[in-house]
């Protein structure tokens, strides 16, 4: 009984530590100046003016998820913040709109599949449609590949990894949305 009494209070005072530290250290962030806010997975230096990119609101599914964490892995979307909702006049007030919005538009970075008479596909001998993962694949995997292998985009190795990508996990991961549909 001693021995557990002794436990639970031990326990509770490193709770109570925890606790303090959490306290002292949200008080020392609040305290510190505004510093710009750094990306997340990625090596380019915070973007002072960030852009927006927009998807829905509500339950997150793992293809806009994986696309807007590929997206934020561009050069032009570096540091992009996430805007979640349907409201079509906010839609139309960010710089790239992934699974809402019903648009399909590269030129555009719109990148909806859910429009009646969508048939975009990978190509390269794939016939797949794409989901929004993909359409962001299909346009900024090639960039994407090319700044981690610190290769231009026409290089061997990029254009092999980009195919190779799509083919064991794009691709799987766009199958098993549509199953899931």
């Amino acid at each position: 009984m001693f021995a557990l009494r002794r436990e639970w209070g031990r326990a509770l005072v490193l709770q109570s530590q925890s606790c303090a530290a959490a306290s002292m250290a949200a008080a020392a962030t609040a305290a510190s100046p505004k510093r710009p806010r750094v990306p997340a997975f990625s090596t380019e230096p915070p973007n002072p003016n960030p852009r927006r990119v927009g998807t829905h609101n509500g339950t997150f599914h793992c293809d806009e998820a994986l696309g807007c964490f590929m997206i934020r892995l561009t050069a032009n979307f570096c540091g992009a913040e996430i805007v979640r909702t349907r409201d079509a006049e906010m839609l139309n007030t960010l710089d790239a709109v992934l699974d809402v919005g019903g648009v399909y538009d590269p030129s555009r970075d719109r990148y909806d599949h859910h429009q009646k008479g969508f048939t975009e596909v990978f190509g390269h001998g794939f016939n797949t449609k794409l989901s929004s993962a993909g359409l962001v694949y299909k346009h900024y995997g090639k960039e994407i590949i090319a700044k981690e292998l610190e290769r231009g985009e026409d290089h061997q190795d990029v254009q092999r990894l980009y195919i190779a990508v799509y083919k064991s996990f794009i691709e799987v991961m766009i199958c098993n949305v549509c199953e899931a549909l």
